[in-house]
């Protein structure tokens, strides 16, 4: 008999895995459930603090509310995008981010639209007139900023906008020099406007060539103290640019002979 008959063959025996890879995944979800509930339930998922920045023409809290964001609100609730075309819609705001940060933490930037002018209306009140050439009626009597022109005899919404697109064009230096706008139309230019700077000096131009005429007002004014040291008015009507100065201008109404005159030599 043969010996190596009666020996059985050698069969690895592989282990025996007693772990049931279900029970192991269902034990997972059960406890990603809890955690979920565990944080609705905490006030990790809720907005503990918002910060505003930016913002001195309107109230931070007509921002917040503007938001849709309140501390204790569900922090997923409301996304940036749409909190950031809610506080858009506020007239006084040029640009807006907004940026969530975990845990509970919401942070708000505006830049809004800068003051360009101040507008008197016929009882005398000041209301703050922004770039975007929104008045604001319902800031009354504000203490006046010498960075911006007093606006005076304008009723045309439209000719308000207009005239701030074209303010905002200004230089810092150039609007600062200028204390008043006043809405002045004639027959032949009724578009004019007497603008009254910070030097005494007065000038006549047409609302819509405010950005192209006034910033080379600096270098007429160095010229005409090249000569002469008496204040005047600039003509700069048409496309003629005359200085005179008031002791010239002796006889009423001379201002408005010149005016017309230069219509019919700008015309010719």
């Amino acid at each position: 008999m043969d010996k190596n008959s009666s020996i059985p063959p050698f069969v690895e025996q592989k282990p025996k895995y007693k772990t049931n890879k279900r029970a192991l995944f269902l034990l997972f979800l059960f406890f990603v459930v809890i955690l979920i509930i565990v944080f609705f339930q905490s006030s990790l998922s809720e907005i503990q603090r918002i910060t505003v920045s930016g913002n001195s023409l309107v109230k931070t809290t007509d921002i917040i509310k503007a938001s849709g964001f309140s501390e204790g609100s569900f922090y997923f609730g409301i996304s940036e995008n749409k909190a950031s075309e809610r506080i858009q819609k506020i007239p006084t705001i040029e640009k807006v981010t907004v940026e969530k940060r975990f845990p509970g933490l919401a942070n708000i930037s505006v830049t809004e639209h800068p003051i360009v002018a101040y507008l008197a209306d016929a009882k005398s009140s000041i209301f703050p007139v922004l770039s975007s050439g929104y008045v604001m009626l319902e800031s009354t009597n504000p203490t006046m900023s010498e960075d911006a022109p007093l606006l005076t005899g304008w009723e045309n919404k439209e000719e308000i906008s207009f005239l701030c697109l074209e303010l905002k064009e200004l230089d810092d230096y150039t609007l600062t020099g200028l204390s008043e706008i006043r809405r002045s139309p004639t027959d032949n230019f009724p578009k004019r406007l007497v603008v009254y700077t910070r030097t005494g000096y007065e000038i006549h131009i047409e609302y819509d060539q405010l950005a192209e005429k006034l910033p080379e007002f600096h270098l007429m004014v160095q010229e005409v103290m090249n000569r002469e040291s008496e204040r005047g008015i600039f003509y700069l009507l048409g496309d003629v640019a005359v200085f005179k100065s008031y002791h010239s201008q002796i006889e009423e109404g001379e201002g408005e002979e010149y005016e017309e005159q230069n219509e019919d030599e700008s015309q010719n």
